[in-house]
């Protein structure tokens, strides 16, 4: 139950974001099944209930249920998919483009916005800005130049995206 995030610092104490995980997923099983130090930390973000898992008994669990061992291996290999999108993401696209394709992915269709995707509640900017690796200023400015353009209008509870098509078409290469 919960939610925890995965993160690194680094050397200058800044947060690097690597992804949000929610109940039914795993951590450390990368630690576990190498034997190398963890690469990552885990981070509550709300109350979270975890169930630990020695080596042995992830082991004998798989061995066990092999059904277990595929979960396992498909849920590693989504997160590597999405460990090289990012990185694609933090190459290849500016600031502006990651903003704009993550407020288009968390973009949701409501009744009565037509056309239009809400995000609800408002995002929080600083933790929109730590999951694009960049600053909350960064965000800010994006944001507050997509609403002087139209594509955004703020209300105190919700953000409305009225140009859904603007953000997706002007966030890839």
């Amino acid at each position: 139950d919960g939610k925890v995030k995965v993160i690194n610092l680094a050397s200058n104490g800044k947060e690097i974001w690597h992804n949000l995980l929610g109940p039914g997923t795993t951590f450390g099983e990368m630690a576990s099944l190498t034997g190398k130090p963890r690469n990552a930390s885990v981070v509550a973000v709300e109350a979270t209930r975890v169930a630990i898992l020695t080596k042995l008994e992830m082991l004998k669990l798989m061995q066990a249920d092999p059904s277990i061992a595929i979960w396992m291996l498909t849920q590693l290999a989504i997160r590597l998919h999405q460990a090289n999108e990012t990185v694609r993401s933090i190459v290849s696209l500016s600031i502006a483009q990651r903003v704009r394709g993550e407020l288009a992915r968390i973009g949701k269709q409501v009744n009565g916005y037509t056309g239009q995707l809400v995000i609800e509640p408002t995002p929080n900017l600083s933790e929109l800005a730590r999951k694009l690796n960049t600053d909350r200023e960064n965000v800010s400015r994006e944001v507050s130049a997509l609403t002087a353009k139209g594509i955004l209008k703020k209300d105190p509870d919700k953000l409305i995206i009225l140009d859904p098509d603007y953000l997706i078409s002007t966030s890839i290469l």
